[in-house]
């Protein structure tokens, strides 16, 4: 399976910091996005040190010893709550801290995915463009529940009050996992809201499926975003299954 992955993050046009951290590693097939709760201090933290740790993590296991991949995935997530914890221990300021995580990781032709908060995971396969997680908020349900438009979710004020995160106040954390075996052409695109709440589906759809290099297609996604307001950070990360050779 040969891959080709790209990514890149903003600051957006009205925020002085970067609040969103990624990991993009094709070594160990490990991707991240995460997006710190910018209302808190330490948001900058929570994300950046979650990456971090998760992604050290997957590094120290050799292929010969991975565990069954979808059950070991929540176990990473809280041995990141509790970096953020023993964190607070030395910085009590960063008591409230907070981050959303979208994890994926590539384990033997599968695509395994964890996700926590409102940072999104798409894929684009045979032409079909669709959203694989689902946005922890109370927006999202409404959505679920037929209460409001999936293009309502971007702008709903509900949008922002978030019903899960990775936070130094919880002991651990339970996401959504997502499986599937990849498919040669499969494309994946892990996001932070900056980008899907200033670009709607079908334009991210329409840009991720160009015939150009993953950093033109990537930095035309952000560039879509800035033309478009970006209220918020924007960081993008997109993998690419290629034919084998």
């Amino acid at each position: 399976m040969n891959l080709e992955s790209w990514a890149g993050t903003h600051p957006g046009s009205f925020k002085f910091t970067n609040e969103d951290s990624y990991i993009c590693d094709d070594n160990c097939s490990c991707y991240m996005v995460a997006d710190g709760l910018g209302s808190y201090d330490g948001a900058d933290v929570a994300s950046l040190l979650t990456c971090q740790t998760i992604h050290q993590s997957i590094q120290s296991l050799e292929k010969k010893d991975l565990p069954q991949t979808k059950a070991y995935l929540p176990k990473l997530l809280t041995q990141a709550i509790q970096v953020l914890k023993d964190k607070v221990v030395e910085q009590p300021k960063y008591h409230h801290m907070a981050t959303t995580l979208t994890l994926l990781w590539l384990v033997e032709g599968n695509y395994f995915i964890a996700n926590i908060g409102d940072s999104r995971a798409y894929i684009l396969r045979d032409g079909s463009f669709s959203q694989i997680t689902m946005d922890h908020s109370l927006a999202f349900e409404q959505f679920m529940m037929g209460a409001i438009s999936k293009e309502e979710v971007n702008t709903h004020p509900n949008q922002k009050l978030l019903t899960r995160t990775i936070s130094a106040r919880n002991d651990f954390v339970i996401p959504d996992l997502f499986s599937s075996p990849l498919k040669s052409g499969d494309i994946i695109l892990l996001c932070t809201d900056g980008l899907n709440k200033e670009v709607e589906d079908p334009k991210i759809a329409e840009i991720l499926g160009q015939k150009k290099s993953l950093s033109i297609i990537g930095e035309s996604l952000i560039a879509q975003a800035m033309q478009n307001g970006a209220s918020d950070n924007i960081t993008v990360t997109i993998i690419r299954v290629e034919p084998d050779a």
